[in-house]
């Protein structure tokens, strides 16, 4: 195992989250709910990832490679409206800006983020994998500035919550 790929624990609790949130079908509602959220079809949604309190989806979960063989690197991102308004107010507010700071020097948060990376990669082979999206495009592609700038918060948010 090289210091990129997930400890056998990590392992397990990534495969255990992709097969839970792939494990619920999704239903024509929750297509509908988010593509009035994102004022377009949700290509590749493969299930909801998170929830509002009222039930509605607040975030998703999309395959790796969309229709067409296209690479889709953000595999978990923010649909539900006043979760995407806060993650924009933060981004606006120069968040980002201010973590990718920090990252050069807190080692603490260097090191988590790199994790945070590590599993990102293992969750969106789990789910290539499962859908048969193949894996060549997986290992090296991550998202949101990762590993070492903070990009968007919302993609951020969903991995969080």
């Amino acid at each position: 195992m090289d210091a990129h790929d997930p400890t056998e624990e990590e392992a397990g609790v990534v495969v255990g989250l992709a097969h839970r949130l792939l494990s619920h079908e999704l239903s024509q509602n929750d297509v509908d709910v988010v593509h009035r959220q994102l004022g377009r079809f949700p290509r590749g949604m493969l299930a909801v990832g998170a929830r509002c309190v009222c039930g509605r989806p607040v975030a998703v979960i999309t395959r790796p490679l969309l229709p067409g063989g296209i690479p889709f690197p953000t595999t978990c991102y923010l649909t539900g409206p006043s979760a995407v308004k806060a993650a924009s107010h933060r981004e606006a507010a120069g968040d980002m800006r201010e973590l990718t700071t920090r990252l050069e020097t807190d080692e603490d948060l260097r090191v988590g983020y790199e994790r945070a990376d590590r599993l990102y990669k293992a969750f969106r082979h789990e789910i290539a994998l499962m859908v048969g999206d193949g894996e060549d495009h997986v290992a090296a592609v991550s998202a949101g500035g990762m590993p070492t700038r903070v990009k968007c918060f919302m993609l951020w948010w969903p991995r969080v919550w």
